[in-house]
């Protein structure tokens, strides 16, 4: 889900932190501690029960398809835009993910997908910090240090849509992009 605008400059999607990123849960930056009640009862960040297998990945799709859903109701930029002229869409992309974040932080994965999980995390803190910076960047207009950053957000994205898809979350493993 993370194929976004910037890659007209050949960079990998901001929102990648989005929904794959996002499943890891502490993350992107989202703070929210709400619980999701699954079929097994409350889960969340404050230490309930984990959820079965089936209802965490139910769940987190269903969270990251709502996401790829909004990455897609996003307005696409113009054809040749300057890096600077990104700016909006980039703050939008992330404080999406940065909501969606705050959801699936309130999902207690199972024991059998902590270790992706833990990988998901790790990454996803690397890409918001990326993301930031890459936001300064096109603020900056600095198309250079833009595209070095949308480079290492995009191999961080191709390891979250690896993992996520080996553990079922095929919504979060979706490349969105904007289409309005």
């Amino acid at each position: 889900m993370r194929r976004r605008v910037i890659d007209r400059f050949g960079l990998a999607a901001v929102a990648g932190c989005v929904a794959v990123g996002a499943l890891a849960v502490a993350g992107c930056g989202g703070g929210g501690s709400s619980s999701t009640t699954g079929a097994s009862g409350a889960s969340g960040a404050s230490g309930s029960a984990p959820l079965s297998k089936q209802e965490f990945v139910s769940q987190a799709n269903a969270i990251c398809a709502d996401v790829n859903n909004k990455i897609e109701s996003l307005q696409q930029p113009p054809q040749n835009a300057q890096v600077s002229e990104l700016v909006p869409l980039l703050t939008q992309e992330l404080a999406i993910a940065r909501e969606a974040e705050s959801k699936l932080e309130a999902l207690t994965p199972p024991s059998e997908l902590q270790n992706e999980r833990d990988k998901l995390v790790a990454n996803t803190q690397k890409e918001e910090a990326l993301a930031d910076k890459l936001i300064a960047a096109a603020k900056a207009n600095d198309s250079s240090q833009a595209q070095a950053l949308g480079q290492q957000l995009d191999a961080l994205n191709k390891q979250d849509n690896s993992i996520s898809s080996s553990i079922g979350l095929t919504e979060c493993a979706k490349d969105a992009s904007p289409q309005g």
